[in-house]
């Protein structure tokens, strides 16, 4: 019970990011915002607004299980959990960057260097535990399909 109650804990802990990602993006994104992204051109690849709605809570849950893991055997301020919350910075970055700032590019260059951060972070968490490091798998190729989204706002644009 004890060992069950300390995983809770660890997840809960690992959450907390998340949320304030989240409650960053909330602010970041307004009606200004929400109406400048409809007048950009493209790809024509891009899903429906919809869909970035339904993948994120899903890719957030599978990553915090996936920290969690880690978390279960290093310190919270471990190797691969530094580099976990360091994807999160980023990954938190975009929203303002791309919508706040209204630039393509700067979304683009976030959403490249989160996929350089990823990239090493799912070969750690890998490393740690086979489970935790399949977890990310689709972090990665969503965040790869957001580069290509991405590079074509900017080309278009």
């Amino acid at each position: 019970m004890k060992e069950l109650l300390k995983t809770f804990y660890r997840f809960v802990l690992l959450l907390v990011p998340i949320a304030i990602i989240e409650i960053i993006a909330f602010y970041a994104v307004n009606a200004d915002t929400l109406s400048w992204y409809s007048t950009l051109h493209k790809p024509f690849f891009t899903p429906p607004s919809w869909v970035f709605g339904a993948v994120w809570p899903v890719l957030y849950f599978l990553m915090t299980i996936a920290a969690c893991i880690v978390a279960q055997r290093r310190t919270l301020f471990s190797k691969p959990l530094r580099y976990y919350y360091l994807q999160l910075l980023c990954n938190g970055a975009y929203t303002p960057l791309f919508f706040g700032c209204h630039s393509p590019l700067s979304g683009l260059v976030a959403t490249l260097t989160l996929l350089i951060i990823l990239i090493p972070l799912t070969q750690m968490f890998f490393k740690e535990n086979k489970i935790a490091g399949t977890l990310l798998i689709p972090y990665v190729v969503w965040t790869l399909f957001a580069s290509f989204l991405g590079l074509g706002v900017f080309l278009a644009n």
